[in-house]
């Protein structure tokens, strides 16, 4: 358990950066040997301005009624007041009497409950129903019974870790996988509101996959997300998202629908649902009443009609998780990826095939989806993917063929 004296609630304010964001640029400088400081609310004495050096901070986001743990962070000097320091101007920009708390050892982990023996359930509940961003815990406090858990998977997953799953025919490969949002009509599907996660892996001379340097990036329009497959060089792209439709077409000009009078489903789609794997079907009923959806689901097409010679193939991040838990033999139920349980399961079968990965690098369950989305596009690429659907009829959707993977595993399993 972390010894945390300080939880910090990431709540988006006006004026400042998007918490996640502000926290990974603080990161990128702080690797690069740069002090960094967090500027805090702007109040004559903002919360946690009485924070003591040594003393470990918990920044941490709401869900439901529950914190969970986003970085942790180390005080290292009294607060001060001014202009934003110029090193830390990408981050904050220029303000005029701030206050600003020194801090060190920050780190993005991966994201778990806030122990309740720190602050309880209910305790958590109050916190998230007031307005207060900081809160002290008293060293004195009670710790509380909770009752034991087993993290999921990791026992059932170790094996995997050595020896490695490796894929040595495709040696000195790169795969990246993108983790669409929905775009705006007033963009034509080039641009969206939320920024999409792109993540790459390269295969080594070996065989064995791992993340490149920086393998997640975020991308707030098309054109960079192609800019960045150049830049690693890829031999193969997936996307999270549907590459065509049934009888459904974009206008000309992408400003809107052209709906069939048929709403018939895509057979992908039908095929995938019948191996236990739910999603958002491509029907007349979501383009016409699910926006997000209709809009999502047009970027995707968007982004599949880009003129590249590298291959794209679309894949489902969900039903690749759940068709590698059944070929790695797991027979407990796959926590939704919305909790914080879900996205450790998902962490711990991605690092059975790619036993570096960070789990700084895959910091929630979109980045984990763009991670998941490389890996598949290496799986397709090695021979180890299954295709479902008709091309003719709204295009294949790729995920790993389980019954060659459970071979491969229990070779590994027996070597």
């Amino acid at each position: 358990m972390e010894a945390f004296n300080w939880i910090y609630r990431l709540t988006q304010v006006e004026g400042y950066p998007l918490p996640e964001e502000e926290l990974s640029k603080l990161c990128a400088l702080q690797s690069k040997g740069i002090s960094v400081s967090l500027m805090l609310t702007n109040r004559r004495d903002p919360p946690m301005s009485g924070g003591k050096v040594g003393e470990w901070v918990a920044f941490c986001k709401r869900e439901g009624d529950q914190l969970l743990v986003h970085a942790k962070a180390r005080i290292s000097g009294k607060p001060y007041r001014g202009r934003t320091p110029v090193e830390l101007l990408e981050v904050y920009k220029n303000q005029e009497n701030r206050c600003f708390l020194p801090i060190s050892d920050l780190e993005i982990v991966l994201e778990t409950p806030l122990d309740e023996s720190l602050l309880s359930i209910e305790d958590q509940c109050k916190f998230l129903s007031g307005q207060a961003f900081a809160k002290h815990l008293s060293r004195t406090r009670r710790k509380q019974r909770r009752p034991a858990e087993t993290a999921p998977h990791s026992s059932k997953s170790q094996w995997l870790v050595s020896p490695t799953f490796l894929l040595p025919d495709l040696s000195d490969n790169t795969f990246i996988g993108l983790d669409p949002t929905a775009g705006t009509w007033e963009s034509r599907m080039t641009k969206g509101h939320r920024r999409m996660p792109s993540f790459a892996i390269r295969v080594l001379d070996n065989g064995e996959l791992f993340p490149v340097e920086e393998p997640l990036r975020w991308h707030t329009d098309n054109g960079s997300f192609w800019t960045r497959v150049k830049e690693v060089s890829a031999q193969a792209v997936a996307i999270d998202g549907p590459c065509g439709t049934v009888g459904h077409k974009l206008r000309e000009d992408r400003s809107g629908w052209s709906l069939a009078s048929d709403d018939s489903k895509r057979p992908a789609e039908i095929e995938v649902n019948r191996e236990g794997v739910n999603l958002f079907w491509t029907t007349r009923n979501s383009l016409e009443n699910f926006d997000g959806a209709s809009r999502w689901i047009a970027r995707s097409l968007v982004l599949f009609e880009e003129p590249t010679a590298i291959p794209k193939i679309e894949t489902h991040p969900h039903g690749v998780f759940l068709l590698i838990h059944r070929a790695l033999g797991l027979t407990d139920p796959l926590p939704k990826k919305n909790v914080a349980q879900g996205r450790s399961a998902r962490f711990e079968i991605l690092r059975a095939l790619i036993p570096k990965l960070d789990p700084n690098t895959v910091p929630n369950h979109d980045a984990l989806d763009a991670a998941c989305a490389a890996l598949m596009a290496a799986l397709h690429q090695g021979g180890l993917s299954k295709g479902y659907g008709e091309e003719s009829l709204g295009g294949k959707i790729w995920l790993p063929d389980v019954e060659h993977l459970r071979v491969r595993f229990n070779g590994l399993r027996c070597a």
